[in-house]
């Protein structure tokens, strides 16, 4: 769930044509409840949230996303070992075994505008990486565009390598030898 906030002053139900930034606050709805729709507009318990806000006029998307990332260096290290992509504006959203048992799913996400080749690496699955197909979200075979292109992924050195759009989604299909 993501929060609804508000900057400068709480300015609810009013259309603001320009937000001058004049001090430093901001407003949040945590949970979001404000519009008392389906469900109540409070909620019992104690909750404790976090925040992590920046800015900047050089911040790139991949700095971005560095920023946001919840997991700190030495396990970001420790995942790349399990699975990792390269380069840096291409994130691993997800790695999985297949829902019907067929391989592991692998999610990818160009941040960016990088367009051009990349390369994945499966550590888990050491040397025995045999193949992998792109698969729709829903993990069924993915049909190349009528427009072609070269969508193929090649194995080489234990990497698979494919070409990678800006901001594209990519569903991978591994399978492993034997």
């Amino acid at each position: 769930m993501r929060p609804l906030f508000e900057l400068q002053d709480i300015n609810t139900h009013r259309a603001l044509r320009a937000l001058p930034i004049e001090n430093r606050r901001v407003f949040s709805y945590i949970m979001n409840n404000y519009w008392e729709t389906n469900y109540k507009a409070s909620q019992d318990g104690d909750f404790r949230f976090r925040y992590a806000i920046t800015s900047g006029p050089g911040l790139t998307v991949e700095r971005a996303m560095d920023f946001a990332s919840p997991w700190s260096g030495e396990v970001t290290a420790r995942l790349a070992d399990i699975v990792s992509v390269e380069p840096a504006p291409v994130r691993i959203t997800a790695f999985k075994r297949a829902e019907d048992g067929d391989g592991y799913i692998v999610r990818l996400w160009n941040a960016g505008d990088f367009h051009g080749p990349a390369r994945l690496r499966i550590g888990a699955l050491g040397s025995r990486a045999a193949a992998a197909e792109r698969n729709t979200s829903v993990e069924t075979p993915w049909k190349r565009p009528p427009h072609g292109g070269d969508e193929g992924i090649t194995l080489k050195d234990g990497q698979f390598g494919l070409h990678i759009h800006p901001f594209e989604s990519v569903t991978l299909r591994v399978r492993p030898r034997g």
